[in-house]
C-alpha cells in the first residue's frame, strides 16, 4: 500500500452517504447489465450452516414449524464470504423493495 496522494479512499460525510451508495448500485448495474428494485432492508433468523442442502433443509423446515404455529414465514439462505446463514424471514420483515 503506497501513502502516495491519489492512493486513498475519499472521506465523504453521513450525509453525502445514501446518495454514494445509490450512485454505486446504478453503476454497478448499469456494468453488469442487472436492474431492479433496491433492497433496502434485510433480516434473517436462523443457524450458521455450511453446508448449503443441509442450509436450504434447515430453512424449510423450519418455516414448516412455524407456519404449525400459525406464523407465516419464508425460508431464507444467505451466503457472505463462505459463511452461510439458514432461516427464514417474516413477511412484515421482509426486504423493503425501492425504485431508483
Amino acid at each position: 500500500m503506497s501513502n502516495e496522494p491519489g492512493n486513498h479512499a475519499g472521506m465523504i460525510s453521513l450525509h453525502e452517504l445514501p446518495d454514494a451508495l445509490r450512485k454505486a448500485i446504478v453503476l454497478a448495474g448499469d456494468q453488469a447489465g442487472a436492474q431492479g428494485p433496491l433492497i433496502a432492508k434485510w433480516q434473517v433468523a436462523g443457524r450458521m450452516i455450511q453446508d448449503p442442502v443441509k442450509a436450504t433443509n434447515f430453512s424449510n423446515a423450519v418455516v414448516k414449524h412455524l407456519e404449525q404455529a400459525g406464523i407465516h414465514a419464508n425460508p431464507a439462505v444467505l451466503t457472505i464470504k463462505g459463511e452461510t446463514l439458514a432461516g427464514f424471514v417474516q413477511i412484515p420483515s421482509a426486504p423493503e423493495a425501492r425504485q431508483l
